[in-house]
């Protein structure tokens, strides 16, 4: 823009000293001289005379030296005939300074463009970028590309040199114990102690892996180049031994000492033999011996088998109130009340309003029914009163049962039962209890 400017300003200076010297008319002979851009000093048999567009009035004849000089192009000399008669026009076509520039970088072969344009890999000698400003990148592989600015002003060799600022470092992996196999972002890389090169700078991820030892794994990054030191303690494995038992959630006891229920993993074992036993109600208890070797694990799979048996009570009347052993269980209904229990004998007891209740025994056995009938025999109660039809005769005792068509049994005492149909009575009404 500067060079510009100032082309502006000198053409603009020459067109005002040609102003002076007068526009050339058709009749006055003499040359018309100008140079591609304008601007250019011009000097006639080596003597200065101004800027470029010039008129030399009345030129003497013969042979005349001119000479054009701009800053940013080559001199340019021009012999040319005079006819001092005649009018004529030269113009002259001034090239631009082809540099001379060296490149260089550190480290050697990176690409250079120049304004875009590719001109080889360093060291490199350019001669054809002509004067004026220019920007320079260098790229490698592994390095982050630079730019740099210069400027073409004349013929003088210079030297663009750039230092690559390198985008890998090394990572320096060691551990303890060594001999760990290392892998970087899933590649193997070697076993520690080892180093690791041309590492990009950014995220990554280390694993380390060595039998008997638990896999070491993290997210690394690398903030810089040069040499990361990288130091790892390894953690000693142990066994892990898993339980699983069918039904879930089995006691579970390691060498007569607690662990928890299934399913269940106890790790942290070291090499040996264990006694493991697996119990729950109802079902036979399971004891396994369980042999761990140096860092392998062990499992215990165990289907559990029902050590219970069937109690079966065939209760009447039903409705009777059920309890095992203090406990209460139910009421009977029609058909067999049943109980899953574990082996051993159960204290029953079976009752009901106005029955004579019964306390007995049952003694269940693993994967056995133990069938019960229970009778609770009624107490007699009178609670009835039966009116007649003849001669209204009042009979009372104990309702045995009342007959859907009507007809009534009557127990008036114990063991003496009497039946009446339906005509035969007025009204059946319950009795007063004292």
């Amino acid at each position: 823009m500067r060079i510009l400017f100032q082309a502006f300003v000198v053409a603009l200076a020459a067109a005002s000293l040609a102003g002076c010297l007068g526009q050339p008319e058709a009749s006055v002979p003499g040359i018309k001289v100008d140079s591609d851009p304008p601007g250019a000093v011009l000097s006639l048999n080596g003597k200065e005379v101004g800027r470029t567009p010039y008129f030399w009035r009345s030129p003497p004849a013969g042979k005349a030296l001119l000479q054009f000089a701009w800053e940013g192009y080559e001199p340019l000399d021009r012999m040319v005939t005079v006819d001092p008669s005649a009018l004529s026009d030269i113009v002259v076509k001034l090239e631009r300074f082809q540099g001379l520039v060296l490149f260089q970088s550190v480290p050697n072969n990176a690409e250079v463009t120049v304004d875009g344009a590719f001109k080889g890999k360093t060291p490199l000698l350019s001669c054809d970028l002509p004067s004026g400003k220019h920007k320079a990148v260098f790229r490698l592989e592994g390095y982050d590309p630079r730019e740099m600015d210069l400027e073409i002003r004349d013929r003088t060799p210079q030297i663009c040199a750039m230092n690559m600022r390198s985008i890998h470092a090394t990572l320096r992996v060691e551990s303890a114990p060594p001999g760990a196999a290392v892998m970087l972002d899933g590649i193997h890389k070697g076993q520690t102690p080892c180093a690791i090169e041309d590492v990009l700078i950014g995220d990554h991820k280390l694993k380390l892996v060595r039998e008997g030892y638990k896999d070491f794994e993290t997210n690394l990054r690398v903030p810089q180049t040069g040499v990361l030191p990288v130091s790892v303690q390894l953690e000693e494995k142990y066994a892990v031994l898993d339980i699983v038992s069918a039904p879930p959630d089995a006691r579970v006891t390691l060498n007569q000492e607690f662990k928890g229920r299934t399913p269940l993993q106890i790790s942290s074992l070291q090499d040996g033999a264990y006694t493991v036993t697996i119990e729950k109600p109802g079902y036979d208890k399971i004891t396994r011996e369980v042999k761990i070797a140096r860092n392998q694990d062990a499992k215990v799979d165990v289907s559990l088998e029902k050590n219970t048996g069937l109690m079966a009570l065939n209760v009447s009347p039903s409705g009777s109130a059920i309890s095992v052993d203090g406990d209460f269980k139910g009421a009977s209904a029609e058909g067999p009340f049943t109980l899953e229990l574990p082996p051993g004998n159960y204290r029953v007891d079976v009752s009901r309003t106005r029955h004579r209740p019964q306390s007995f025994t049952v003694a269940v056995v693993a994967r056995k029914t133990a069938a019960r009938d229970v009778v609770l025999q009624k107490i007699w109660v009178k609670d009835t009163i039966l009116v007649l039809r003849q001669s209204q005769r009042v009979r009372e005792g104990m309702l045995i049962e009342k007959y859907p068509n009507g007809s009534v049994r009557l127990e008036t005492s114990p063991g003496i039962f009497e039946e009446y149909s339906a005509g035969e009575i007025l009204s059946v009404a319950p009795a007063k209890t004292p």
